[in-house]
């Protein structure tokens, strides 16, 4: 089986799509793979082998002639692979290459999708069309399943919580500290919701509690982010730490991880902390609820206050500790690695 993976960007704030991905095609175990990327430097992607990149950029996308000329560049790429299975980054990639894959005609396509998608009508029309290869989509959870097949019923939605396989790692114990050192991950945009993160830390600091947040990720918010925190007076309690490659590092050295977003389409950072021995307060989204469960200590995204209150409840060692037990249970149960394999391999059947 030839596999061509037709990622959006190599950009590193693309990384846990990339992760994704590449642990699909694992599961696979394809006798030949490519990616290719629509923008970014694929040289710098280690995860994804055999990758380049077409080195466009989004308004290219969009414009009818440069997308004309986009699309025979990549049936050009397409022809030359010969791939049975061709795998798109979400809506993006599909515009762009369910219209080239029509003329290739020999693959079976699926979409891969990631977070919540705004589907327009035209995306409707695309996805419903009927095309002369098989086509499927993909969620990386139930809950982003069922908001898909609520647009497109027609279409086989296939559910696929990833598998993190991840290192091994000798998990530190939970002790007291007087500097409690709270973590947060992903970029630094709208719905990632890092403002009620700045505004919960000035809260504790005002109730004498020591605290510090570390809070890593780029995006375009990052200079009204590092604003708010300014004008807070946190410089010495909160560090933004940009893009951070040893990502086990960064949970061995905090004590818990806080996910406030207003939405996502999987919850792969609470999987990840986990896994190096953290535990997790996230806000009440289906989404956080599926991987976690009763585990879970959620928070209404939005409210700081309840968010303080929270996490001056969970400082104590002892309080830690229980709610890792739990929630290491029950990533145990979730991160299930057959069950995993099994949904890859029926995907490209």
């Amino acid at each position: 089986m030839r596999i061509l993976n037709c990622m959006w960007s190599a950009e590193a704030a693309f990384k846990s799509v990339h992760l994704v991905h590449s642990n699909f095609i694992a599961a696979i175990k394809p006798e030949h793979q490519t990616s290719i990327f629509l923008m970014g430097d694929a040289s710098k992607q280690k995860d994804l082998e055999f990758a380049e990149s077409l080195h466009s950029n989004k308004k290219a996308t969009r414009k009818i002639l440069a997308a004309y000329f986009l699309r025979r560049k990549w049936l050009s790429k397409i022809q030359q692979i010969k791939p049975d299975v061709v795998i798109l980054d979400g809506l993006g990639m599909a515009r762009l290459l369910l219209p080239v894959l029509e003329k290739y005609k020999q693959a079976r396509v699926l979409i891969y999708f990631h977070g919540q998608t705004r589907f327009q009508a035209r995306d409707l029309e695309l996805l419903n069309k009927q095309y002369s290869f098989s086509l499927k989509l993909i969620a990386v959870s139930k809950t982003l399943a069922a908001e898909i097949r609520e647009k497109l019923p027609l279409l086989p939605v296939l559910a696929i919580p990833t598998y993190l396989n991840l290192p091994a790692v000798k998990i530190q114990p939970i002790i007291e500290s007087e500097l409690i050192v709270f973590g947060a991950v992903g970029r630094l945009v709208a719905e990632k919701n890092f403002t009620v993160l700045i505004d919960c830390m000035a809260q504790l600091r005002d109730k004498g509690v020591h605290i510090s947040l570390n809070i890593a990720g780029e995006g375009k918010l990052r200079n009204e982010l590092q604003e708010k925190i300014n004008q807070l007076g946190l410089i010495k309690q909160i560090k933004l730490l940009g893009h951070t490659t040893d990502i086990a590092s960064f949970y061995q050295n905090i004590d818990l991880l806080l996910v406030p977003s207003l939405q996502e389409g999987q919850g792969l950072v609470l999987q990840e902390a986990i896994h190096y021995g953290v535990p997790v307060i996230c806000s009440d989204l289906l989404v956080f609820k599926e991987p976690l469960a009763d585990s879970g200590v959620y928070c209404a995204a939005i409210d700081s206050e309840q968010w303080s209150r929270v996490c001056a409840e969970h400082i104590p060692a002892k309080v830690r500790r229980l709610l890792f037990e739990r929630q290491q249970l029950r990533y145990q149960q979730y991160n299930n690695a057959e069950l995993f394999n099994k949904n890859c391999l029926a995907a490209v059947l």
